[in-house]
């Protein structure tokens, strides 16, 4: 399954070095998790990661790639979930997701994604290429 995973700009050198995106992210008793989204514009993300300017495309496992929305219901709180399972609907205002995305879109895998997964890594600012499979370029313009 083809997915991308966003990050801030100061956090690519250490995923570049440590050759994996870690699974970091974790709530209550849930294992940690990388969170990934079908769709490549950070528009279909929380409100709160859309300025996450490098975007990485993997290729997953299909029966690794569980659908958020279903495994959230298991590892999140009531209150996050009321806030965040829904679609956005911006011209809904008020609404506790008004701005948080497209969570049908999301994903998230119970392990760290080596580098033996990514097929290529962008900087979404300068659309330039940082990292394509087969060929580290490893910086902006390369």
């Amino acid at each position: 399954m083809l997915l991308y995973h966003f990050t801030d700009t100061e956090h690519w050198p250490a995923i570049l070095a440590a050759a994996e995106i870690r699974a970091t992210w974790q709530r209550r008793m849930s294992p940690s998790t990388v969170h990934l989204s079908r769709g490549g514009d950070p528009e279909s993300l929380p409100w709160a990661l859309r300025t996450r300017r490098v975007r990485i495309l993997v290729r997953v496992p299909d029966a690794e790639a569980y659908p958020w929305q279903e495994w959230a219901k298991q590892h999140l709180e009531p209150e996050e979930l009321w806030s965040l399972t829904a679609s956005s609907d911006p011209t809904v205002v008020g609404t506790p997701n008004q701005w948080n995305g497209k969570p049908e879109e999301w994903f998230v895998i119970e392990r760290a994604v080596p580098m033996a997964e990514w097929e290529e890594v962008i900087d979404l600012e300068t659309r330039s290429g940082l990292w394509i499979a087969g060929r580290e370029t490893g910086g902006p313009g390369a």
